[in-house]
Formats: structure tokens, C-alpha cells, sequence
């Protein structure tokens, strides 16, 4: 597996993955109608804007070229949600193939 920054040109890939990730795995957790209500933001959402985005950064985990995943970080939390983050209590994530 590789992860590598996005590009505006991943939109559609990420718009994919975005849509099976809900619709296989969203079921676990969610009535039918939720998950169908949910993936169908997928068909409208604008992905190239938040890649392009300077308020965060989006990455793509890829797997013999094909997108498999993907990520971002937002710099700049929204005025209605707000986390706190103790600095000496930090968390690594790391992928293996």
C-alpha cells in the first residue's frame, strides 16, 4: 500500500471509495435507509475543493495504482465542534501490507 498526497484529478476515485466504504460497511451500524440517505451525498459532494483546499490536507492510499482509501485533516476546526488535545497524548497511525 502507498499513501500519497491527492490530487484534484483522485476526485472521482475518492468519490468511489467514499460510496462503497458507506454502502458495505455502513450497514454494521446503520439502517438501510441511513446508509442510503448518507451515500447519496456522495453523488453531489465536491471533493476537488477540499483536496485543493489550503485548510487541510487530503492523502490517498493506492494499491497497484487503484484507490483504496483516502484521508484528510482539516487545520482549522468548525465553530460548532471543537476538540481538545492533550500534547503529550498523540496517536500514530502506520499501515502494513
Amino acid at each position: 500500500m502507498r499513501i500519497r498526497e491527492a490530487a484534484s484529478s483522485d476526485s472521482e476515485a475518492i468519490r468511489n471509495v467514499h460510496f462503497d466504504s458507506i454502502t458495505e460497511l455502513g450497514l454494521d451500524g446503520y439502517t438501510p435507509e441511513q446508509v442510503h440517505a448518507w451515500a447519496q451525498g456522495c453523488k453531489s459532494a465536491d471533493y476537488s475543493t477540499a483536496i485543493e483546499s489550503n485548510k487541510s490536507y487530503s492523502v490517498v492510499a493506492e494499491e497497484d495504482f487503484d484507490a483504496v482509501g483516502f484521508g484528510s485533516v482539516s487545520f482549522d476546526a468548525p465553530e460548532e465542534y471543537e476538540a481538545r488535545v492533550d500534547a503529550e497524548s498523540c496517536c500514530v497511525l502506520s499501515f502494513s501490507t
